[in-house]
This record gives C-alpha cells, structure tokens and sequence, in this order.
C-alpha cells in the first residue's frame, strides 16, 4: 500500500483576521488544519504518527469523545487532511485550497485497537473505505467521523448501515450549514444504527430572524439524542459561527470575540437591522444558559436588534438563541 497520497496542488494560505475588526478576532480553539500546521509542522508523513504527538504537544485532551452518551472518552486520530470542499469560511480550505493528503491506514489504525476514536478528517469518507472499514471491525474500534453529506449517502448505498455499525461508528458530522443559506444536506438520512449529528452555521451573509428560526424548525426532527455537548446538533443550538478568514466585507459589524467560530465575531446587517420583540424572557434565558451559560436581563423588551447588540458578543449570542428557542420574534 502507498505510504502518502496528494490529491491536487498543495498551495498553502493562510486564515486570519477579517478586516475592520477592531478586536483582532482569532481562531484560537483548535480546528484540524492548527494540527496539521502546528502539531505536525506541515508535514505529511508525521499523520501517521500522530498518536505520539498529541500528548507531547499537550492536544491529548481535544477531541476526546465521540458526542453521544455513553462515549465520553475518546482519543483523537486522523488517516487524512485537508477536504476537496471549498467552503471560504473553513481554515481547511484556506491552507489546502481543496487538496488532501493521506497516510496509510495500515500503519495508523493498528495503534487504536480496541478504543474509541475521533477522527479528525474533514471528510473522513474520502478514505478508501473497502480498505479502512475492515480493519476498523477487527480491530473493534468505536468511531465518530465528520464527512460530507453526498459521501455519507454514497457511503450508506454502497455498505448500508447495519456493516458501518458493524464496524463501530457511533457517530457521523456532517456540515448542514444552512437551510436557507446554504443547505448541504439534502434530506433525510433515516437510520438508527449511528447517530448523524448536522453542523451548524448561524450569521451567515443574509442571515435573518427568519432563516435562523427556519434552521432550528428543520433541526427539530433531527435533533441528537442523548447528545454530550449543548453547542450543536441540536434544534436550539446556534452551533458556529461565520468567520472571515481575512475576507473583506461591508456587509455587517464585528463584535468584540476573540474565540471565533464557537463565539460570534461578525453579525450581518440583514440581522443587525431587523427589529426584535421578546416573547418569553424565561425561555430566552433557559436555552442560552443551557448552550452558553450566559442570562440576559434586557431594559426593555421590543427594540432594533443591531441597537441591542452593539459590539457585545454575548448580546448577540443570547439574541441568536432566544430567535432560535421562538422566544423572541
């Protein structure tokens, strides 16, 4: 089996921040191009060894469980980077510009025997998976991957769910971004035997009161159940946010984060302009205590939301789940 493989030209760039913020928004919390770059150095090879350097880097405790109850220790793994998927608000594609690199699954999953994995491929499914699902099932792994939907489909067409369980997956991520925005999933998966888990993307370009309401009415449904974490996959969880990458826009207001993506750093004036009117300050509260530990006590309870917002971070997470709870309209 070939050691390493390159799709496309490997060009690197780099992510950032977005112009005219003023705060200096970062992406400090760590997305799989940081390991690559920074835990691997770039270097393709060291996938293949990165059961070794993820304690000796201190990135041990990332990526340690597979989302759903009862698996709440995991180690982290990874048999590929980099996504074919040009999506301008991912890190990914700002440094792989649509390539991807393999290692040799032989040689990686041997060190996983018997343990519960988070893999940390962008696309997990782009893997030759005649050749990795075997070894996942003898080596009796328990499994979550994030990949795309189309390769989800093809995925379940091709080996059905009953043999992907079979060969331990627990849990599959998959970029819904947004149903009015930008849908990536075009319907519905029905399974049962593993848990899909729909990202995703609030503040989008052209984001409204609406389009946020309409994200959380499809999510419903769709919910995880028996989920571990509160910050997504589930109908009332704004999930990330849309960051800029260095872009230049003109179309909205940073605000004052410095934890991009799990925290808003740029509202869109589409939102910023919409007036608000809150229904049920409780049931605002409850969600957003719920996803983000934060309560908001407002003077008053109709006004425009850009006014409420300012540059306050927290103010517009706790306006984004109070739209997405259907207490405030």
């Amino acid at each position: 089996m070939e050691k390493l493989t390159v799709i496309g030209d490997h060009t690197a760039a780099g992510g950032g921040v977005g112009p005219g913020n003023p705060y200096g928004a970062s992406v400090p919390f760590k997305t799989p191009s940081e390991y690559f770059l920074n835990a691997l150095g770039g270097d393709s090879s060291k996938i293949e060894h990165w059961d070794d350097i993820r304690a000796a880097v201190g990135w041990d405790s990332e990526d340690n469980d597979l989302h759903v109850y009862p698996h709440t220790h995991a180690v982290s793994a990874m048999l590929s980077m980099g996504c074919e998927w040009k999506c301008k608000w991912c890190p990914t594609f700002k440094h792989f510009q649509g390539t991807v690199v393999k290692g040799d699954p032989e040689k990686i999953l041997v060190r996983y025997e018997g343990k519960s994995v988070h893999f940390m491929d962008e696309n997990f499914m782009h893997n030759d998976l005649d050749v990795v699902l075997p070894i996942l099932k003898r080596l009796n792994i328990k499994w979550l991957c994030m990949t795309m939907y189309p390769n989800l489909v093809k995925a379940l067409d091709k080996y059905g769910e009953d043999y992907l369980a079979e060969c331990g997956l627990v849990c599959v991520e998959m970029g819904l971004e947004n149903v009015s925005l930008m849908m990536k999933c075009k319907g519905d998966l029905n399974v049962t035997k593993f848990s899909p888990y729909y990202l995703n993307l609030t503040c989008m370009p052209g984001e409204t009161k609406e389009t946020i309401q309409e994200n959380a009415a499809w999510m419903k449904p769709r919910s995880l159940k028996d989920p571990i974490h509160y910050n997504n996959g589930l109908w009332y969880a704004p999930g990330q946010y849309y960051f800029t990458y260095g872009d230049v826009r003109d179309d909205g207001r940073f605000v004052d984060a410095t934890r991009a993506r799990v925290r808003p750093t740029y509202i869109p004036n589409s939102l910023l302009n919409q007036d608000f009117k809150i229904d049920s300050l409780s049931q605002a509260n409850y969600y957003s205590q719920l996803v983000y530990g934060e309560k908001m006590y407002p003077e008053k309870l109709t006004g425009n939301i850009g006014e409420f917002i300012g540059t306050d971070h927290k103010k517009a997470m706790w306006m984004v789940a109070g739209i997405r709870c259907g207490a405030i309209t």
